[in-house]
């Protein structure tokens, strides 16, 4: 919520000291709260001013442009690690303790993505792209259409699901249905 405005105050103010009105009244005729008022008031006397109070602002970010240098450094010398070792590498040079969920979004942030090797031998992405392109020539290679999976249907409206008889009772078969 937006502070009110410095001349309402100032009206709420000049009120209370040429009318001489009780916090009460004075807030129920502005249509403010009475903590407001009171307040508003004891901010007057101590300071002689009606303006708002800056607000907080937000929380400081834990690591400053340096120390995300030495996360991009870190990312380099190891992408395959993960986000515990590298809260754990930043801590031991950097003594700045920092959470995997706040690593996660320092990554985020750099554009970093968090992908592994898909094998733990060390194979690299450039291996698993010539295996993605050699499997790919491989099935290009196969016989297609793949051949059909033979498929059954039993005629003569069958009111149990136990099929295995059904041939015995004279029902007939026809095969291979799409």
């Amino acid at each position: 919520m937006k502070p009110y405005s410095t001349d309402f105050r100032t009206k709420i103010v000049e009120t209370k000291y040429k009318t001489n009105e009780s916090i009460e009244q004075i807030a129920n005729r502005f249509q403010v709260s009475y903590s407001f008022v009171q307040k508003l008031f004891k901010r007057y006397e101590a300071t002689g001013s009606v303006e708002p109070s800056p607000h907080g602002g937000a929380k400081p970010r834990k690591l400053n442009p340096q120390q995300v240098e030495i996360v991009l450094q870190l990312v380099e010398e190891d992408n395959d690690a993960t986000l515990q070792q590298l809260c754990d590498r930043l801590s031991a040079k950097t003594k700045i303790k920092v959470s995997v969920p706040t690593m996660c979004r320092i990554l985020q942030k750099l554009e970093l993505t968090r992908k592994k090797a898909v094998r733990g031998d060390g194979e690299t992405s450039t291996n698993h792209r010539q295996m993605l392109a050699a499997l790919s020539f491989y099935q290009k290679s196969l016989p297609y259409p793949p051949p059909r999976r033979r498929q059954t249907l039993w005629v003569a409206g069958a009111t149990h699901l136990n099929f295995k008889n059904q041939a015995e009772k004279g029902f007939k078969q026809i095969t291979n249905l799409k």
